[in-house]
């Protein structure tokens, strides 16, 4: 499954694979800061409950970036999970489960980027 938010200069693309009939209500946000030098993403479970879908992979995406200066998944709500579960790639703008160490439970994903500054001509 793919979601996608956007605005004239960034995207946040979230792609995850849960098994076929589960479904779960989720919260997708995106953000800028004021003077629009940095973007956040989230997506995350409304409530305080952890989620009870048995996610197999995910991975979000920053598209509009020149830099992903933070990126973080977390098993229960306010716990991160372990490194060994999850990737940040900051050539590929991304926050990532690792095939082979993810143990499917989710419950919300952070990115923060820096977007691309134009030059100007002198």
């Amino acid at each position: 499954m793919f979601l996608f938010l956007h605005d004239d200069v960034f995207t946040c693309r979230l792609s995850y694979e849960i098994p076929k009939g589960e479904t779960e209500t989720w919260r997708f946000t995106l953000n800028t800061a004021a003077d629009k030098s940095s973007y956040s993403c989230f997506a995350e479970r409304p409530g305080p409950t952890k989620s009870d879908l048995n996610f197999k992979q995910f991975k979000m995406s920053l598209i509009g970036v020149n830099e992903i200066n933070y990126g973080e998944a977390y098993g229960a709500p306010s716990v991160p999970l372990p490194e060994e579960e999850y990737k940040l790639d900051k050539d590929k703008m991304e926050v990532s489960s690792r095939r082979g160490k993810f143990r499917g439970n989710l419950s919300r994903l952070v990115a923060l980027g820096i977007p691309h500054q134009p030059h100007t001509e002198l």
